[in-house]
């Protein structure tokens, strides 16, 4: 050990070696109970993320708070208090911040900076909030605002309903810093003070469809960067058309789901300014469209206007996509690194997959498969060899019901892929053939499976994937032996 290091340096080392996060916190309060020299560091460590509040409110001393010379006691929990910076309330806590509410609002009353003067995150459980819309706040709701500081930049409230305006209200006037907010569905009235959260970088709200006011109040803060949201039944859109060059300025990650018709993701995508939008992930619900009616053309034309996107995911699979894959507009997003498509209709053209390699060379994950429609020709893996050789993942489902051409195949790669085939139909007495043909093409190849499912499951349900797994163990073995 370098003896140039710092004490807290020393203590990192020491808790690195714990892997369990329990662990470190069990040997943080032996260090600071009982070594001098790591006391003040290890406590700082132990206080600094606290899964519950009720440690902090038991070192609460009960003579009174007095200013400007507190107690021992009580600068005993100022410290720790300080050192405080992630916090997760629960429910649990619910009944000590009852007892201590009297001693909690007049502390919050004489400090400038608040109770946790230096808190970073906070999380607050349901339980804590409570499970039920009420017509009054509830008690542990007004509660709430005790823990909110001018230093806060993370907020996430598994509660939030529609008549919880206060909780909002509260975040908007007391965290200037905000910076990132989960909530499961803003309240109403909300779209009044949406722009307020000035520094708001990254927004989740995915349960509920969101109000388009609040969509819109959304779409002019400065500084989001990412956004996931649940677009409504009815949507049409934010903004005018003099308004759309100011909204959006700053996304870079945009998560959308309930798209009930392209037309909506359409209009979403027109109402996005910035340039450097590079992460798009969409969920179509119940979406049916074809090629007659202009809108795939239209919607897929409009991802041209982000030339930086670099992953691309549209799902579905109660959704129905009727175009050949990939649409030609995916061919001038140069920089595209990831595709995922799992929609229905899809018709796999193999002959487009050269025009893909030379749109997007730097392609290196690939997912695209439509369960209601035949999968590529088991052939198509040597053309994804020759034109993807750097291919990293890819995500498919094949037409396996023919044994592989015998020979050589046309084209390998050594570069490790790691594959997902297991939707692709698969006979008994091709899968040797199969596990075969495809250690040729990639010798270095491993394979994904479904995680919920195991072998045992498999045997009685879904024969198939079990000889896919089967294929697994033939090409680990063939890689195993050329290595």
């Amino acid at each position: 050990m370098h003896r140039a290091l710092q004490i807290n340096e020393v203590l990192t080392m020491i808790l690195r070696s714990y892997g369990d996060c329990c662990q470190q916190r069990t040997m943080s309060a032996i260090l600071a109970a009982t070594c001098r020299t790591f006391s003040e560091p290890a406590s700082d460590v132990l206080w600094e993320a606290l899964p519950r509040l009720e440690p902090l409110l038991r070192c609460i001393p009960d003579e009174e708070f007095a200013r400007p010379a507190p107690s021992q006691g009580w600068r005993r929990f100022l410290k720790h208090a300080a050192r405080v910076k992630s916090l997760v309330i629960d429910g649990v806590d619910a009944d000590e911040v009852n007892e201590r509410l009297p001693t909690l609002l007049t502390l919050r009353s004489r400090s400038e900076v608040g109770i946790l003067p230096n808190l970073r995150k906070l999380a607050v459980r349901h339980s804590f909030l409570g499970l039920e819309p009420a017509e009054e706040p509830s008690p542990h709701d007004l509660h709430f605002f005790l823990f909110l500081g001018h230093k806060l930049e993370s907020v996430r409230l598994q509660t939030c309903d529609e008549d919880s305006f206060h909780l909002v209200y509260q975040l908007a006037i007391s965290c200037p810093r905000l910076r990132y907010l989960d909530v499961p569905q803003f309240p109403k009235g909300a779209a009044r003070i949406i722009r307020c959260f000035s520094a708001l970088e990254e927004l989740d709200c995915d349960e509920p469809p969101i109000d388009v006011d609040v969509l819109e109040g959304l779409a002019y803060l400065p500084s989001l960067r990412r956004l996931s949201v649940t677009l409504p039944y009815d949507f049409r859109g934010v903004g005018t058309r003099a308004t759309r060059d100011k909204m959006f300025p700053a996304l870079q990650k945009l998560e959308v789901g309930n798209v009930q018709d392209l037309r909506h993701l359409l209009y979403l995508l027109r109402s996005i300014r910035s340039p450097d939008l590079h992460e798009l992930s969409v969920y179509l619900s119940s979406c049916h469209a074809d090629e007659s009616s202009g809108t795939i053309h239209q919607t897929f034309n409009m991802l041209t206007k982000f030339p930086k996107l670099r992953r691309l995911t549209i799902r579905g699979f109660s959704a129905t996509i009727d175009t050949p894959f990939p649409p030609r507009a995916i061919l001038c997003l140069h920089h595209l690194e990831e595709i995922c498509f799992e929609v229905g209709g899809l018709t796999m053209a193999s002959q487009r997959l050269a025009d893909l390699a030379r749109g997007c060379p730097k392609l290196r994950r690939f997912t695209a498969y439509s369960s209601d429609q035949p999968g590529w020709p088991l052939e198509v893996l040597e053309s994804f060899a020759e034109h993807f050789p750097e291919l990293e993942y890819l995500h498919t489902r094949l037409d396996t019901c023919n044994a592989p051409t015998v020979g050589p195949p046309s084209a390998c790669t050594l570069t490790p892929v790691c594959l997902r085939l297991e939707e692709s139909p698969l006979k008994e007495e091709h899968w040797e053939q199969v596990a075969g043909y495809i250690s040729l093409i990639y010798p270095h190849a491993s394979f994904k499976f479904d995680p919920l499912w195991d072998e045992e499951d498999l045997r009685d349900t879904d024969k198939n994937a079990l000889r896919w797994r089967q294929v697994a163990r033939v090409v680990a073995r063939a890689s195993s032996a050329g290595a």
